[in-house]
């Protein structure tokens, strides 16, 4: 918090959980992680997109419908509140962004 730092987490090579970077500041948090998870998309890949939120809907709507309008290959893509199990070390406010590349 001191140092206005946002982690961001993800899993990476064989299911392994780790850091994948930090956004600095805590205004637009949703732009700066859109732009974040925009990195990774390939344009000639089609995704499954899924956006959960711990107790931050209106960020988390904001963040989903954004990357629905960014990402033009969607097959499929879902918005929900996460669970507590995943809310209870995440924190609250915490947004998730689960994209699947399909082959």
């Amino acid at each position: 918090d001191t140092l206005r730092l946002t982690p961001v987490f993800g899993i990476r090579n064989k299911g392994k959980l780790g850091p994948l970077g930090m956004m600095k500041g805590r205004k637009c948090v949703v732009d700066k992680f859109t732009k974040f998870v925009l990195r990774e998309i390939k344009p000639d890949t089609t995704y499954r997109l899924a956006v959960g939120h711990t107790n931050s809907e209106a960020a988390g709507r904001q963040l989903y419908e954004t990357l629905c309008e960014a990402i033009p290959s969607l097959d499929l893509h879902y918005f929900c509140r996460v669970g507590s199990a995943l809310g209870a070390h995440t924190g609250g406010d915490s947004l998730v962004v689960a994209l699947q590349a399909r082959d």
